[in-house]
């Protein structure tokens, strides 16, 4: 099936650059394979004018297809990459016009020749020439029929439910599993999850003098709770997602930020919260490194590459509604070159699209940037019911893959928590009320069924893990200094300051 006997009147356009152009920004963004020889016939007809209906009509001599199949194929195949091969996606956001499209194609030198005569297409039909018929009329009268993927606010409940279908696989083979350190298969996200609890004040916030750090701590036993309020406010993940729209969600190194908002994801995808929402989770260190490939920081623009299933017409439609909930993961790993960019675009996007539910993570000690509106708060360390909990969950992870019976598991469980409660432990509690730190610990004592013999490597190793081993595992690089400090250094910086 050639495309170009189908449409000859594509022929004007250079289909062959073109069709390459697309498949190269199909396997940057999307992984996805070269444009079929079909989908080659949707372009040609389109870029030939003629509407959905008609290329189903000609197509249908060679093999079946319906004027919806190739409603859908052009706005998941097609449509998104024309957008972004021209890099102009303002002029295109309303709906995919592809009168407008010729216009930027013809500009960017996708064109070979003056459009030629034809007896059976006359030029009254051309994409270009319809543009300028339609110039006197309103958008309001006209917009079904010039925008076929219009949205209107009766339809929007459906649309949701639409996309989130067309978007749940993705987002649970994305997000559903997990990786734990040290262990080499990822594990079901629902198995080892804890519902956390969410500080309503971040303990940054606290600003006291050193004999106010002093007052009342026994520095031997409290030197690691050192100037940490004794009582804040503790509300649940849960509420906090429902009752406040923009969510500033900061965290210690290894406290379970990402693996909150990817666990947000997951029960937004299963309807078990927010079930009205689409829902989205962005890492904003991956949303700059792709973007930079377009020269444009844009939100909208990267959901229009990431969501399946619906226009870009159609994700305007339900950002205006507010029917979208965006989880953007990893503030304090954008690059620092970067930084401004990203902070800018989310604070336009504000502006334009406020109504949406926004939820933002960044370490704690990385917060540089303040955004209006938004409610901060902190991810509250483990209490000995959560620490029971994640432990339990652990071992049956773990014992799980071992073809472990579950009295086992049980009995690990239960002589864990038994030698982690003993007061020559107490160090070691106090480790245990963060997710990373404890999975270490569980993963030591299910090898040798107590903890380290020698108390001191078992802090080396936690310090290793929080100074580089977090980071590596995940592939990212901080600021420049930290690239010209190794672990040793960074070891050496904090013995000095230990000394003072």
């Amino acid at each position: 099936m050639n495309p170009l006997e189908l449409f000859p009147e594509a022929a004007k356009w250079n289909i062959k650059k073109l069709v390459k152009d697309i498949n190269e920004l199909r396997d940057r963004f999307h992984h996805k394979a070269k444009l079929s020889e079909i989908y080659q016939c949707y372009l040609c007809g389109k870029l030939a004018g003629y509407e959905n209906k008609d290329i189903a009509q000609k197509l249908n001599k060679l093999k079946p297809v319906t004027e919806g199949a190739i409603k859908t194929a052009c706005t998941e195949e097609i449509n998104q990459y024309i957008k972004q091969l021209l890099r102009r996606p303002d002029e295109l956001e309303k709906t995919m016009n592809w009168a407008r499209a010729c216009v930027l194609l013809e500009k960017a030198g996708y064109r070979t020749e003056s459009q030629p005569e034809s007896k059976d297409f006359p030029a009254t039909k051309s994409p270009l020439e319809s543009e300028e018929k339609t110039d006197n009329i309103s958008l309001k009268n006209n917009e079904d029929e010039r925008h076929p993927n219009f949205v209107t606010k009766g339809t929007t409940d459906e649309l949701v439910a639409n996309i989130r279908r067309s978007n749940y696989k993705n987002i649970q083979q994305q997000y559903g599993k997990i990786q734990l350190l040290y262990v080499s298969q990822p594990v079901n996200i629902d198995y080892l999850y804890v519902d956390v609890n969410l500080l309503s004040e971040p303990n940054n916030y606290s600003h006291l003098r050193i004999e106010d750090l002093l007052q009342n701590h026994d520095l031997r036993e409290d030197f690691n709770r050192l100037g940490l309020p004794k009582q804040l406010q503790r509300i649940s993940a849960v509420t906090a997602l429902t009752e406040y729209p923009r969510l500033m969600v900061l965290g210690k190194p290894g406290s379970g930020k990402t693996t909150f908002l990817r666990h947000t994801i997951v029960e937004c995808n299963n309807s078990n919260i927010l079930s009205d929402y689409v829902s989205v989770l962005i890492e904003l260190k991956d949303f700059a490194r792709r973007v930079k490939n377009t020269g444009r920081f844009s939100l909208k623009c990267y959901l229009d590459y990431y969501l399946k299933g619906c226009s870009s017409e159609e994700i305007k439609t339900l950002l205006e509604e507010g029917r979208f909930l965006l989880l953007l993961d990893g503030l304090d790993e954008v690059a620092e070159e970067d930084g401004d960019n990203v902070v800018n675009e989310i604070n336009d996007f504000m502006h334009e699209f406020g109504q949406n539910k926004l939820i933002i993570s960044c370490r704690i000690q990385s917060l540089k940037y303040r955004f209006d509106g938004f409610t901060y708060v902190e991810l509250a360390d483990f209490g000995q019911e959560q620490v029971i909990n994640f432990s339990q969950k652990y071992f049956n992870c773990i014992n799980t893959s071992l073809n472990q019976n579950q009295d086992k598991v049980k009995t690990k469980t239960g002589e864990f928590i038994k030698q982690l409660e003993l007061p020559e432990n107490k160090s070691i509690r106090d480790l245990a009320v963060t997710p990373i730190l404890l999975s270490l610990i569980c993963k030591t004592f299910s090898y040798q069924n107590t903890f380290y013999s020698k108390r001191h490597e078992l802090y080396e190793h936690c310090l290793e893990i929080l100074l580089s081993e977090w980071d590596e595992t995940r592939n990212y690089k901080r600021d420049k200094l930290n690239n010209y400090l190794t672990l040793e250094d960074k070891k050496k910086l904090l013995r000095y300051i230990a000394y003072l």
